[in-house]
């Protein structure tokens, strides 16, 4: 959230632009939202595949038995995990100046 936010002071000319050409402000809204979540997923699968491949590493080093499977064992537990993506994938968009 707090790289969105820096990186939203780069994106005044891109906005000014945009609506010099007549761009509305829910055109550029849904933009925001869109690259927002899609930047939350593409993290979330980054994290999900670092877990696959390091908790085997963590478990040796730690000489414990970490499973991933565990999260997956109700069927809202993925769900909650999305539904959270989703929302911080919002949240982040309501942060940049779109208006």
């Amino acid at each position: 959230m707090n790289l969105t936010t820096a990186r939203a002071s780069h994106r005044w000319k891109e906005i000014g632009v945009r609506k010099s050409i007549g761009a509305k402000k829910g055109q550029l809204f849904t933009q925001f939202i869109f690259e927002s979540m899609l930047l939350a997923f593409m993290a979330l699968v980054l994290a999900a595949l670092l877990a696959v491949v390091f908790i085997p590493i963590l478990n040796q080093l730690i000489g414990r038995q970490l499973v991933l499977l565990n999260v997956m064992a109700n069927p809202w537990q993925p769900v909650l995990i999305v539904m959270i993506t989703l929302v911080l994938g919002v949240l982040t968009a309501s942060t940049l100046p779109f208006t």
